[in-house]
């Protein structure tokens, strides 16, 4: 009589493939982790983005909130605006007044993402 073990695995085929199986699965999670890490990384990147972006447009929003009050948005000492409008050209002054620029305007925008970094 037959006893059909050609068609069950054997104890030693078993265990060969459940140990496979583990190592199949810790490669999977290490893949994971190391996923899961960059993507916590990208996430950290982003959420400053976002703060620092906010942060720039509360600043813009004030001061085209003090423009539209008449009061000057931003004059560090040395600067001196050589037209009202916003966009229009600005002037380094030395304390004596002189330009220091030396012909070379800098444009509002210019001067206000130079203030921002």
């Amino acid at each position: 009589m037959e006893t059909g073990s050609s068609t069950f695995l054997s104890n030693r085929d078993l265990f060969e493939a459940l140990e496979s199986s583990i190592l199949w699965m810790k490669e999977k999670m290490a893949e994971t982790t190391t996923s899961m890490a960059h993507m916590q990384g990208a996430i950290t990147s982003v959420t400053n983005a976002t703060e620092e972006n906010m942060k720039a447009v509360e600043g813009m929003r004030q001061d085209l909130e003090e423009n539209r009050m008449g009061a000057t948005a931003y004059n560090p000492q040395g600067w001196k605006k050589s037209s009202p409008l916003m966009g229009e050209k600005l002037t380094i002054l030395s304390p004596q007044g002189e330009s220091l620029d030396q012909g070379n305007h800098l444009d509002w925008l210019d001067v206000w993402r130079m203030s921002t970094r």
